[in-house]
């Protein structure tokens, strides 16, 4: 396989991630501003925003485990993912 081949296929491949990535920002500048305007008053939309961030986190880092291949990347990944799920577990007990 030549080099811009090699290259072709790594840029291919990450697609997705690129794709994954643009949307968790999108969604956590959505959040934000839902956000900014829902917390003067700790109501029903406050605490579903509040909740439901941390999980849709937790989301994407179980995409990024699954694309990642095997070795002390994938560790870190579900290091990460164990968080993110304890932290929205977390905050579903306040």
């Amino acid at each position: 396989m030549s080099n811009s081949a090699s290259v072709n296929a790594q840029v291919n491949g990450r697609a997705p991630l690129v794709r994954l990535y643009l949307v968790r920002g999108v969604l956590a500048a959505v959040w934000a501003v839902a956000f900014a305007h829902a917390h003067d008053t700790l109501g029903a939309a406050a605490i579903t925003l509040l909740v439901t961030y941390p999980l849709l986190d937790a989301v994407s880092s179980a995409v990024d485990y699954l694309s990642v291949p095997d070795g002390p990347e994938q560790r870190v990944q579900a290091g990460l993912l164990v968080w993110k799920v304890r932290r929205g577990v977390a905050q579903l007990r306040v």
